[in-house]
């Protein structure tokens, strides 16, 4: 059987250890899920979605995160989320 498609790149920005129920759940949406770190100063530009989690990351990230959405806010998307629900209604709602 056959690899279902991913429906887009997801970049996660958050500590790593505290990242697989948060894979998890945007896997299970269908996300090719890009883990980003908590101390990240860029974000790739093939990504054209993001979730910050806002407990987990650093100022500076939280900075780059809202630069790279400000540089093209057409076709960029970047949500701040804290739990798995909120992660789930991101996903859903892209």
């Amino acid at each position: 059987m056959a690899r279902a498609k991913a429906i887009a790149k997801v970049g996660l920005l958050s500590t790593r250890e505290h990242n697989a129920p948060y894979v998890k759940v945007l896997t299970g949406l269908g996300f090719r899920v890009i883990e980003l770190d908590g101390h990240c100063t860029s974000i790739p530009p093939s990504i054209k979605f993001c979730i910050l989690r806002t407990s987990c990351v650093s100022h500076s990230t939280s900075d780059a995160a809202m630069a790279w959405a400000r540089r093209s806010p057409a076709t960029r998307v970047l949500a701040f989320c804290k739990g798995q629900g909120e992660v789930r209604a991101a996903g859903e709602a892209y």
